[in-house]
């Protein structure tokens, strides 16, 4: 507090600079409106941009609105006589109604309607009382506080009215052209910077009016004012006129009425006045009455409506001493209790002393509406005192007691002692506390209070893991940081060399974890090893369990472990087709049965009983949630009153389980002798002493094994060890076991299934170590695994088990500075120090990349690159996991075995990506670990069905030999068709092979005849073996599991001949005709039972000799040769549906459009070229890069056009379209004229109209403000894209996601709808044009041509009118009807990207004239473009949002991108946006994987020929107007151009690699002279939309994205089933 009127012109004039705000009151992002206000804002530009608002010329324009609010109260009074009034209540209506007229810009009459809205949210707004008080002091108490609940000082209500009433005032004044004297008026003339500081001809002489300093009326720099600077500033004036000018004019009332004489001579004034006047009071003649100034100056004084004023520092400020024998106590004002005008008389009020008259505060940040409160001050008083005296009445006290308690001037008898006594309880138990790390000269993370730095945790929005990092990442260059745990200080160890001093050197200093229970409250917990407290009991108990743990004792385990893991996948094997599992409810029953067999000697199979006892218990000691959760809070809080109750860690019922089990082994043990290769065992040896350290030769390379230390290694002395240390130790073993473990296996599941890969690559590594092992996988096998074992040590540092590992301090430390800047930091004793596993783990510093999943990483080439200390799963330090080795085990040998029968694929259930569950301790994903078992074809033979009879197919080769040769006497047949007698041939059932015993038959003519019969039945047979090779391709269809296959009698078994024939693992290049393979050097390398062209085994053909004879003798004649009609290569027979011709799938929904491109592409992959029926038009497919570049380009006067299905008179609209056109002069014209419209500086133009439908886009989505916003992709771009085209194509403006139901939106929509009708209209046209013609049925239906039609007609009328000119495509249209465009490609101005239809010569240029264009012409041009980008630019937009979701690494890098450009000042510009390389190599490869258009086509017109080029081919002439298809989309996802091509992999793109792209192999946008004209467009928006998503939000998978996507199959353009369902998470700030 400033007392001496020196020091505080000193603080508030001389040293400005160092105090020029208030005290800061509401936290920065909790009430916009209140930070805005002038009152609130730090800095002079705004106070210079509104003070000319408030000058005394701008009060005079005010004073007619003050004068008409002042005669309501004086007339409302008039009609009831002598009346008695509450000064405040009426005053306060009264300055309502003056703030609403002068300030808003409304008017109400308070007197005669004080229900009014206006004056109610006054009341509302000025309302300190009950909970809003309560609410102040805690914004006062705690600024930590206030900003956790985010308590608004303006209630929302309150706030959205007056931005309402704000809004639309300007709005209407900005439409209307309405100019009204009021202070709306001159904000709005402050918002256009036309306001200048006026004052110089001032009438004000008010002694209480403070003038502006200079450094307020001087603008530094031009400020922008929005409206929500507006809405502040007038909010704030209101607060400030509602409530102290109303207690001013009470005040002043009192004063009136109790000192009778003073208003005597003021009524005297003020009728003198009057009657100069002639009864009507003017502003000059108010502001003149001296002693109304004086009796509002003296009440002023006496009363000042703020009790005080403030002044924040921003820097440190030193006060120097005065001398000692200056007075303190100072009087200014004697007498100061007695009401005396006269001290502001001229006479007297010269001798006040400055800077202690200070009533609207003290400059520079003085009340800027001091002039406005004393004018509407003394205008009220003198109405009233011009009719009425004011007197005393019964009610009136006297003296005026000032209300207690209160902040503003009333009165309340409630004793504040109690909030007195809280808060300094509050404050010496939370508020002091949290400056401990400041003082002990650690940097720390700002707490919460109560609940520290984990307020996220407990109130559900962060995991405790992302915590870790938010705290880890605050201060990056530190080597520690202080936080705190709810009330207790830690300190978190970041630097590696640090983690080394304190868990290793220092390890005397810190022997022990973080105290969790207190002794003598769990007697399990406190015995085990991990909480023993200590150096001494602890180093004994180690040293003694440590050899339990060593590699040698792992191996004596193996085999128990073994039978677990083999429990796991016999029952899965034995469910049929992919098995969905819930990792984690999987695991832990493997873990507890792994546990249960291995440490306490119980065997237990928790699959096949899921209610067992153990398992049971199991989860009960694990279950960290609810209940137990709260204990845990509890335990955090005050370990002391969890002593008091007792209350355990680890349940009663629990603890006597466990303590019964383990007595129960160790008796039955030690009482029979038994001796079993389990921790029971072990733990018994150790009790005796016996366990010796035996670490000599391990096989165990494992990187993640964290080594004993030397003090684990050796025992000081022989320690006791108990039944129930031993129980204890078995506890803790389990509870770690049970679910860390589990976890670990959970996550690592997860990376193997989103990396097929990776999962490939070690499923190769597990089938070679069977082999080597004959199937049977042994210890030393598994140790030797190395890529195994690099898979474990990457999930363990992607998704280490524990976030965090901890150590306490036995006694005071100080960590000396090594760093610049850096001070000691002192670490009291019992201070817990965190080690930040998982953010360390993460960190790029030690990690590249780190949210990739790398297992290269740990390869013998990577992993000594790893910096020591950095990778810590199981802890670091003497008192590090003891049990690693076991955990590695048993995950090694788990997932080896699911891996040796299984794939692990992702389902519709599985997260992609994980995203951790907020408010867990533990690592838990929000929605589990969801994934598919799917059985691996590992089987020698597949079952199926030929029509109801089941039929046996033999794959392997050995089976095969077993069945048609060893075996013979139980397979000596074929199936039967015919009984015998139903045929007198017996054709198929009588055979040699019946006769087993070769007893001498009789062989009749019959059976002659018979066999010869059987002989012509090949062509079947060969039938047979086709259908069967397809189902051995397809094992999908065929029934899982590598177990006994029982053959039933007569079930039949196949051999399929065709597909054993064509098999490249026998007979490579199994196509090629190649006789020499069975030369006399090669026929031995033939595999037997490959080759079966006549059968297998004894019942084998015995015929067909002939084939040879047949052949000698053709060929000693002739000389075959191939003629006009053979067929060159062969293909099976497989033609066209009858109409639909290869169109049928499609049409009958049988698969998409997209899968039928690739089914066809793919059905010839030696062509350049073949045919295939488009309904009833033969098509040529064209497959060859070389032969689309011919066709596009080279000989595109030959293919000018596409395929043209509507005549232009049936349907002008769609056939006079750019598209549509056919080919020769008209559409080259028309090309030519368009295309100067597509340039990058035509983009360049409409960048901004692009730009606003962007940002409002994204603005839908802010507001909603409610975490994940689930979004359907296709209907949202949808909505953009349609904004973006009527904005720059049609010129108009339309929010389509604010209004959902605007006409040009549903018109595009129904346009753009191929579906239904529309389709039906398609296909039809495809069929027969001539019949459509004559019906003359169009494609766009009467509304949707009207529609178009009429607004393009009312645009170009409008602007050719009034000559406007808009950037946009009607322009631009208009400008070539004109002839005025040409092809201005600007060098300088950089492309849309890699991805952009560079515009032929032929598009450059016109062959004759200028074309005219019509209005028709640019109505079908701009609905062209309209239907193109409404579609295929928002599947773009799907698509590329779909695989950012889905690689969030990819995500993230283009993110960083986008950040780089919204940091730079110079922000995003058009040329910026095209600059962001990763961003064009991200588009350009979702333009490959998902390119809009499946295929393109080309339409000849004159006949034409294709040479040959390969060796088969011939020459092939064809027809005019021959349908050539270029598949799109199968060229896109050819592995010959793009390897690996389902993997999204934007880097294909970058400057290295796009030279290796074969030319005319990428065509998202067409190719040649008839390529989209709109390339440049699409990318632009695409890019535009992107980021400003990518700049707010990041893009997630939901519960509804189908993963992987399916493709539609009722669409004829690309499009999602289901939709594509995507969450939009508003991006935060991290700590």
């Amino acid at each position: 507090m400033i007392r001496d009127p020196e020091l505080i012109k000193q603080i508030t004039v001389k040293d400005f600079d160092v105090f020029p705000e208030h005290q800061p009151f509401v936290p920065e992002g909790v009430d916009s409106l209140w930070e805005k206000n002038l009152f609130a804002i730090t800095g002079s530009a705004m106070r210079a941009t509104f003070s000319p608002s408030f000058t005394s010329s701008k009060m005079r324009t005010m004073f007619g609105l003050m004068k008409e609010c002042s005669k309501q109260i004086a007339n409302h009074f008039l009609k009831q006589g002598t009346v008695t009034i509450d000064a405040k209540n009426t005053y306060t209506k009264l300055t309502n109604d003056v703030i609403g007229t002068t300030a808003f810009g409304v008017t109400c009459d308070s007197f005669e309607n004080p229900e009014n809205e206006f004056y109610k949210m006054g009341q509302k707004l000025t309302d300190f009382s009950g909970l809003r008080a309560f609410i102040f002091f805690a914004y006062g108490l705690s600024p930590t506080l206030r900003k956790l609940f985010k308590i608004r000082v303006i209630q929302e209500s309150v706030s959205n009215f007056f931005r309402r009433i704000i809004k639309e005032a300007l709005d209407i004044r900005k439409v209307q052209g309405v100019v009204r004297p009021d202070m709306i008026h001159l904000l709005m003339e402050a918002q256009k910077g036309r306001l200048k500081y006026d004052d110089r001809n001032s009438e004000d002489s008010s002694f209480a009016v403070v003038e502006e300093s200079e450094l307020e009326r001087t603008e530094t720099k031009k400020v922008e004012i929005t409206d929500e600077d507006i809405t502040a500033q007038a909010m704030v004036f209101f607060l400030a006129g509602f409530e102290t000018v109303s207690t001013l004019m009470s005040y002043m009332s009192y004063e009136l009425a109790v000192n009778a004489e003073i208003q005597e001579r003021l009524i005297n004034d003020i009728d003198t006045t009057r009657e100069e006047c002639n009864g009507d009071i003017t502003y000059e003649a108010l502001m003149g009455i001296k002693y109304l100034d004086m009796v509002v100056t003296e009440t002023l004084r006496k009363w000042p409506p703020l009790e005080l004023a403030d002044r924040n520092s921003v820097r440190d400020y030193v006060i120097e001493p005065k001398s000692p024998d200056e007075k303190t106590h100072p009087q200014y004002y004697p007498n100061h209790d007695k009401f005396d005008p006269e001290r502001f008389s001229d006479e007297n009020k010269n001798n006040i002393k400055p800077f202690t008259y200070l009533p609207f505060g003290v400059v520079p940040r003085v009340c800027i509406g001091s002039r406005f409160a004393l004018l509407e001050t003394k205008l009220c008083m003198f109405e009233i005192l011009s009719k009425f005296e004011i007197v005393p009445v019964e009610k009136t006290q006297i003296p005026l007691v000032l209300r207690k308690g209160s902040f503003n001037m009333k009165a309340e008898k409630a004793s504040v002692l109690t909030i007195i006594v809280l808060a300094i309880l509050i404050y010496f138990k939370i508020i002091k506390p949290q400056n401990y790390w400041e003082e002990k000269g650690a940097p720390y993370v700002k707490p919460w209070p109560v609940v520290g730095n984990m307020g996220p945790l407990f109130f559900n929005k962060k995991s405790m893991a992302e915590i870790i990092q938010d705290i880890y990442n605050a201060f990056p260059e530190k080597r520690c940081v202080g936080f705190y745990e709810s009330l207790q200080p830690i300190l978190m160890i970041r630097d590696p060399e640090l983690i080394k001093q304190i868990t290793v050197k220092d390890f005397e200093v810190f022997p022990e974890h973080q105290p969790f229970v207190p002794e003598g409250v769990d007697s399990l917990w406190e015995k085990n090893l991990f909480a023993i407290k200590g150096s001494g009991r602890w180093h004994d108990m180690r040293a003694t369990l440590s050899p339990s743990f060593t590699s040698s004792k792992m191996k004596a385990m193996f085999n128990l472990m073994k039978d677990c893991s083999k429990q796991v996948t016999n029952h899965f094997l034995k469910q049929n087709g992919i098995v969905t599992i819930d990792t984690k409810l999987t695991f832990t029953k493997f873990t507890n049965d792994v546990i249960g067999t291995t440490a306490f000697g119980v065997t237990c199979d928790s699959f096949a009983n899921p209610e067992n006892e153990f398992y049971k218990m199991g989860q009960k000691v694990t279950d960290f949630s609810g209940f137990r959760a709260l204990i845990f809070l509890a335990y955090g809080f005050s370990p002391a009153l969890m002593k008091v109750f007792k209350i355990t860690v680890i349940q009663e019922n629990v603890a006597n389980f466990f303590r019964r089990i383990v007595k129960e082994a160790l008796s039955i043990r030690k009482e029979k002798g038994i001796v079993r290769p389990d921790m029971i065992h072990l733990l018994m040896e150790a009790q005796k002493g016996r366990l010796k350290h035996d670490e000599q030769s391990s096989e165990d390379s494992s990187f993640a094994v964290v080594e004993e230390s030397e003090l684990g290694r050796t025992q000081k002395r022989k320690i006791e060890i108990t039944d129930e240390d031993i129980t204890a130790q078995a506890v803790v073993f389990f509870v770690a076991g049970f679910d860390t473990a589990s976890t670990l296996m959970g996550f690592m599941c997860y990376e193997l299934a989103v990396n097929p890969d990776i999962q490939q690559r070690l499923i190769d590594d597990v089938d070679a170590s069977l082999e080597k092992c004959n199937g049977d996988v042994t210890y030393e096998a598994l140790m030797g695994m190395k890529y195994l074992d690099m898979v474990v040590s990457e999930t363990l540092r992607k998704w280490s088990p524990a976030e965090t590992t901890d150590r306490n301090s036995v006694r005071d430390y100080v960590i000396e500075p090594t760093l610049p800047g850096e001070r000691p930091v002192h670490v009291d004793v019992n201070t817990s120090c965190w080690i930040p596993i998982y953010a360390i783990h993460r960190d790029p510093k030690y990690y590249p990349n780190p949210d990739k999943f790398d297992p290269e990483r740990f390869s013998d080439e990577n992993k000594n690159d790893i910096k020591p200390f950095t990778y810590l799963p199981f802890g670091v330090g003497p008192r590090s996991c003891i049990g690693s080795r076991f955990a590695l085990l048993e995950t090694k040998l788990c997932m080896f075995e699911i891996l040796s029968k299984f794939e692990i694929v992702p389902v519709e259930k599985t997260q992609i990506p994980l995203v951790l569950r907020k408010g867990t301790f533990n690592m838990q994903t929000e929605k589990g670990i969801w994934l598919g078992l799917k059985p691996r074809d590992l089987k020698q033979c597949v079952d199926f069905h030929q029509s109801l009879r089941p039929i046996l197919m033999l794959k392997d080769l050995e089976l095969l030999k077993q069945i048609a040769v060893k075996d013979f006497d139980t397979f000596p047949e074929h199936p039967t068709f015919l009984p015998e007698g139903a045929d007198s041939n017996r054709c198929g059932r009588k055979y040699i092979g019946k006769n087993p015993k070769k007893k001498k038959i009789k062989v009749t003519d019959e059976d002659i005849t018979a066999h010869a019969v059987v002989a012509g039945y090949d062509t079947t047979a060969a039938t047979l073996a086709l259908m069967s090779y397809k189902l051995a391709l397809n094992p999908d269809i065929q029934l899982p599991g590598e177990k006994p296959v029982y053959v039933e009698v007569n079930t039949s078994c196949w051999i399929p001949i065709y597909a054993l024939h064509r098999d490249p693992q026998y007979y490579p290049n199994p196509d090629k005709f190649d006789p020499e393979r069975f030369s006399d050097e090669n026929k031995n390398d033939i595999k037997p039972f490959t080759y079966l062209p006549f059968g297998a085994g004894s019942r084998g053909c015995v015929a067909f000799q002939e084939i040879k004879l047949c052949v000698v003798e053709i060929l000693s004649k002739f000389e075959i040769v191939p003629v006009k009609k053979t067929q060159i290569p062969l293909v099976l027979r497989k033609g066209p549906w009858p109409i639909v011709g290869n169109m049928g799938p499609v049409i009958f929904r049988k698969c998409s459009l997209l899968e039928l491109t690739s089914i066809v592409y793919n059905s010839f992959p030696k062509e350049r070229y073949f045919g295939i029926y488009q309904f009833l038009q033969p098509t040529l497919v064209i497959r060859d890069p070389e032969l689309i570049k011919r066709i596009a380009v080279k000989d595109f006067e030959t293919f000018p056009e596409h395929r043209t299905f509507v005549p232009e008179d049936v349907d002008p609209l769609f056939a006079k379209n750019l598209f549509s056109l056919s080919g020769g002069e008209k559409w080259h014209n028309m090309r030519a004229t368009l295309s100067p419209s597509f340039t990058s500086s035509k983009m360049k133009m409409m960048f901004g109209l692009m730009t606003e439908c962007a940002v409002n886009f994204v603005k839908y989505f802010e507001k909603q403000n409610k975490g994940i916003i689930n979004v359907e992709m296709k209907n949202a771009f949808s909505r953009f894209t349609n904004d973006v085209i009527g904005s720059t194509a049609f010129g108009i403006t339309c929010n389509s996601l604010e209004n959902p139901k605007n006409e040009f939106y549903l018109m595009g929509k129904s346009a753009s709808n191929f579906s239904g009708l529309k389709s039906l209209k398609v296909f039809f046209y495809t069929i027969s044009p001539v019949i459509m013609k004559f019906f003359r049925i169009s494609i766009l239906s009467k509304s949707e041509d009207n529609f178009f039609r009429k607004l393009i007609k009312e645009t170009l009328d409008v602007r050719i009118e009034k000559q406007i000119i808009r950037p946009d495509m009607i322009n631009l249209l208009m400008e070539a009807r004109k002839g005025k465009l040409k092809y201005d490609e600007d060098q300088s101005i950089l492309d849309a990207g890699y991805a952009v239809v560079e515009e032929s010569t032929i598009g450059r240029k016109q062959k004759g004239q200028n074309i005219n264009l019509s209005d028709e012409d640019i109505t079908a041009q701009a609905l062209i473009f309209f239907l193109a980008g409404f579609d295929t630019s928002s599947t773009a937009m799907c698509f590329a949002t779909y695989e950012l979701a889905l690689n969030p690494d990819i995500q993230e890098r283009l993110r960083k991108e986008v950040d780089a450009i919204s940091n730079d000042k110079e922000g995003l510009t058009y040329e910026t946006l095209l600059g962001m390389k990763y961003m064009d190599l991200v588009i350009t490869e979702t333009l490959r994987k998902w390119p809009p258009i499946t295929f393109t086509d080309r339409k000849s017109i004159r006949p034409f020929t294709i040479e040959p080029e390969l060796p088969w081919e011939e020459v092939k002439n064809f027809d005019k107007g021959t349908i050539c298809w270029i598949p799109i989309y199968p060229l896109h996802r050819d592995p010959k151009y793009y390897p690996n091509p389902e993997k999204f992999d934007p880097e294909r793109f970058n400057n290295e690699n796009k030279s290796s792209i074969s030319p005319f192999t990428y065509l998202p946008f067409g190719v040649g002279p008839r390529g989209c004209i709109g390339s440049r467009f699409a990318l632009l928006e695409v890019k535009l939309i992107l980021f400003h998503i990518l700049k707010k939000f990041e893009i997630v998978p939901i519960e509804k994205t189908k993963i992987p996507l399916v493709i539609s199959k009722t669409s004829l353009f690309p499009a999602a089933e289901g939709g594509f369902w995507l969450g939009l998470k508003p991006r935060k700030a991290t700590i």
